[in-house]
Order: C-alpha cells, then sequence, then structure tokens
C-alpha cells in the first residue's frame, strides 16, 4: 500500500524571500577575532573560542558565550593559569562541561595539557594526563564523545605510532592506547591541531601525509584510511566534516587561500573510500542536522546550500568572508566572522560572528521517510523535492485544493 505523504504549499510559499546572515557581536576586546570550536546545544545556546585573526600561532586565552540566541554574546578569559598557552580545540559536551586542549607553541620542548571545566569556562582544572611534554609529541586535539569518554591526540613518540590517550571516567584518569592497537605511521607522518572531527561513536584525526585515523567505537580501536590528498597541510589543506558515523565530506584546497581551487569530495563508508571530486567555491561545509542538505561558506564568495553533495548549489549570499560553520537545524546556524573595534569616537566594537535565521528548506517525515523542499520560500514559483523510497507526494494550498 502506498503511503501518502501531504506537503501543504505554505512550506514553500511562507517566509522571507531574502534569506540571510544577521552579524552579531562577540565584543572581544581585540579587533579581528575570529571564532572556532563553535558548539551549538540549542537555538538559544551556543559556545565558541576566539583566535587570532592577524598573526598566526598568536596566544589567544578566550571564549565567547550566548544563552539567547546570540542577542547578547559573552566573551571571558579562558583561565588555566599558563599564559603563553595556546588554546587548540574545544570540546563541549553542554553548556557547562567542556574540555580544552592547549600548547605552549615557543616551546621548549612544546608542552601542552588538557583541562576541564564543569562551570561553564568560569574556572578551569588541568587534568592528570601526564604526557604530551617530550620532544616527540605535541598534543593536537581532545574530544569528548559524551561525559566519561574521551580521547587526546598527539604526535608521533616513537618510530611507529601516534602519542593517543584516552579516558573513560571524564578526564579523572588518563591510559595510554599501546602501540599494537594502533596503525603504524609512515616515515615523517605527523598530526594537525585542526580539520580533525568527531560524531557520535567516531571520530577521525588527520595527518600530515593525507590519512585519516578512525575509531568508531569511542577510541577502543583504530583504522588507517586514505584520502584523495597528499596531506592535511598549509598547502595542501583539507577539512573534513561528517553527519554520521559514515556519511562525510571532505573540503580540499590548493594553492593559498586569497586564488585557491576547492574540490568536494564525499564517503558514505566513514571514509575508507571516497568519490570524485567536485571543484566548488566553497571553503568549508557544514551537514544540517535532520536533513540531507549541506551548506558551504568561503572566504569572501559567500554561502550557499546543497541537496546532493555539492553537485549542485542554491545561493544564499556573494561575497562575504566566513569561517567556521555550524547548523542547528535547517532554519538556524551560525557562521564565524572577525569583529571590528573603530579607533576614532565613537568606538564601537561591532561583528564577529553570523547567524541564519530563514529556513533553507521544508524537512516533512513520515515513518522512516524523510524528505527535503528547496529552496525555502521559492521566488520563482519552482521548487525541488528530494529523499528516499517515496511513493507519491500531495501538494494542496492553504484552503486544501
Amino acid at each position: 500500500m502506498k503511503k501518502l505523504l501531504l506537503l501543504l504549499s505554505a512550506l514553500v510559499l511562507s517566509g522571507n524571500l531574502n534569506a540571510q546572515w544577521t552579524k552579531q557581536n562577540t565584543l572581544f576586546p581585540d579587533p579581528t577575532t575570529g571564532v572556532q570550536s563553535i558548539k551549538v546545544f540549542s537555538a538559544n545556546d551556543v559556545w565558541a573560542i576566539g583566535y587570532d585573526g592577524t598573526t598566526a600561532n598568536a596566544v589567544y586565552q578566550t571564549q565567547v558565550k550566548t544563552t539567547n540566541g546570540g542577542t547578547t554574546w559573552i566573551p571571558t578569559i579562558i583561565d588555566i593559569g599558563q599564559v603563553e598557552y595556546g588554546i587548540t580545540n574545544l570540546s563541549a559536551v553542554s553548556m557547562s562541561k567542556a574540555w580544552i586542549s592547549a600548547v605552549n607553541g615557543l616551546g621548549p620542548n612544546y608542552p601542552s595539557g588538557i583541562w576541564k571545566t564543569v562551570d561553564g569556562g568560569t574556572s578551569w582544572t588541568q587534568q592528570a594526563i601526564g604526557t604530551f611534554s617530550n620532544t616527540a609529541s605535541f598534543l593536537d586535539w581532545v574530544h569528548f564523545f559524551d561525559d566519561n569518554i574521551g580521547v587526546a591526540v598527539g604526535d608521533p613518540i616513537d618510530p611507529t605510532d601516534f602519542e593517543l590517550m584516552r579516558t573513560t571516567d571524564g578526564g579523572t584518569t588518563w591510559t595510554l592506547i599501546p602501540g599494537s592497537s594502533l596503525p603504524n605511521i609512515a616515515s615523517g607522518e605527523a598530526g594537525i591541531n585542526a580539520y580533525n572531527f568527531g560524531i557520535a561513536n567516531s571520530f577521525w584525526f588527520v595527518t600530515s601525509l593525507g590519512k585519516l585515523y578512525h575509531t568508531a567505537d569511542k577510541g577502543v580501536t583504530w583504522d588507517k584510511l586514505n584520502t584523495p590528498i597528499s596531506g592535511f597541510t598549509a598547502t595542501a589543506g583539507g577539512r573534513i566534516v561528517f553527519k554520521d558515523d559514515n556519511n562525510g565530506c571532505l573540503i580540499t584546497r590548493t594553492g593559498a587561500v586569497a586564488t585557491a581551487t576547492y574540490k568536494l569530495y564525499t564517503t558514505t563508508n566513514a571514509g575508507t573510500t571516497w568519490s570524485t571530486g567536485i571543484t566548488t567555491i566553497y571553503s568549508e561545509v557544514a551537514y544540517v542536522p535532520g536533513t540531507n542538505l549541506i551548506v558551504g561558506i568561503s572566504n569572501s564568495k559567500g554561502s550557499a546550500f546543497s541537496a546532493d553533495n555539492g553537485t549542485t548549489w542554491t545561493p544564499i549570499d556573494t561575497a562575504t568572508q566566513r569561517v567556521g560553520v555550524v547548523f542547528h537545524d535547517a532554519n538556524i546556524g551560525w557562521a564565524g566572522g572577525f569583529n571590528v573595534i573603530t579607533t576614532v569616537a565613537p568606538i564601537t566594537n561591532t561583528g564577529g560572528i553570523f547567524k541564519y535565521t530563514s529556513p533553507l528548506a521544508s524537512v516533512s517525515f513520515s515513518n522512516d521517510k524523510i524528505f527535503t523542499v528547496y529552496p525555502n520560500p521559492s521566488a520563482t514559483g519552482i521548487f525541488q523535492l528530494t529523499g528516499e523510497n517515496i511513493n507519491q507526494v500531495q501538494i494542496s494550498d492553504l484552503l486544501g485544493k
């Protein structure tokens, strides 16, 4: 028996015809501060850390939060008692509980550590992890799957293995994963303290030789996967993002940022194999939870969304720089920018992050059926519908005709 999926035209015809991003003020005390590690917990609750948008590897210990959807953002210092340490990433499981990794990039021996907060970043306590402090190591990343289970990734500590630590008690104790449980590194292979990704039970970290180390069981076992690029480095850039344990995208960059060429690859098996690359103008993408949509942003060419893994795009805007993008649903998302502080009276401090609030698409559900209608709204009266295992669709107006 066919199942009838009812789609009201109001889903397509209502709403703001000018889908747009709205600039919000992070109020960081230093100008040209960007945001990274954006964590969205609800339509109101968002947490991110700041970084210096003008000087590479500058020491920044700042965070910013909102509990009202970005109407107000409150920046504060991440006080870990080590002023020379730069914050490399934030792993938050709620608006109160999170972990950060931090490294003294000036050396000697690049000491580093992990700090935990249970009060939303008001105070931080260093974890007794007891490693990542020798000349062969460098703490790249910390990721928590839930309140208790987490992993920390550092560079190789011997000729064959990365330094990988795991905790099952929220970071109170950490255990070194033995080299016998890890795939071996190649000569000269190192980790990168960016572009790694975790979701559900899975985590991927990238290497300088274009490989992915992957776990699907919260860090118990690991495999090593190939990618279409030679390395996740400054000159052969690459970013990964996953929708779930299996489906993901890889954006690669060739050349300097200002004149770069980008390609988008997709995987349906956690990165074991990748599709043929599609040339794109977008340098970063994010999945929209509960849909088959991805949103792309660029350094200067605006943003768009796609329902077919980047084969075709529906533009949102043009000629705007954004860095980092996360969506809560098909109606709300955030992307990073850089704040601007004026130097003459009246002094103003504006920008720093963008919020998206217009519907990207209508998402409808019927038992196990999920489909997406876009663009929403449709300025031309023409829209597209995508989904799986849909037998029949009925379209009605508001009067039921």
